[in-house]
């Protein structure tokens, strides 16, 4: 798997974020970072949808066997993923579910350029997957 931690303290990736325009992979890119770990990867997307606007997508990930990764990491579980977002996204005021695939209707930034020059990066980055002692987000309580 990809060693997340160690690509996002590369200068290189920052660059390729800032040049397509966007924040973070967490704030605007976690679509085009998703496709760039299914590329390199593979995997299924996976979105949080909220009941707000008649259930817009929140936020993008991947599904690779029975986790969950964005750019914060490996979630064990697709509720785990959802509470991890609430509590740092500080999401109150609205219900949030898991869906599955890519949301024609959806306004995150897509640049499948972008994704393929990530995915291109992580090559450096491919390690051992992450043992149970590496998961650093437990489900907070809401």
């Amino acid at each position: 798997m990809i060693a997340i931690e160690r690509l996002k303290s590369d200068e290189r990736f920052w660059t390729l974020i800032d040049q397509v325009g966007l924040v973070s992979p967490m704030a605007g890119g976690c679509l085009v970072f998703a496709k760039a770990l299914q590329l390199q990867q593979g995997g299924e997307l996976v979105r949080i949808v909220s009941d707000a606007a008649g259930g817009q997508t929140e936020h993008y990930g991947l599904r690779l066997g029975t986790e969950i990764w964005d750019a914060e990491g490996a979630h064990r579980t697709p509720s785990e993923w959802i509470a991890t977002f609430k509590h740092n996204e500080f999401v109150n005021d609205r219900n949030l579910s898991f869906a599955t695939g890519f949301d024609d209707a959806g306004t995150i930034p897509d640049d499948p350029g972008a994704s393929k020059a990530i995915a291109s990066l992580m090559t450096e980055f491919v390690g051992p997957d992450q043992s149970e002692d590496d998961y650093d987000h437990p489900s907070p309580t809401t």
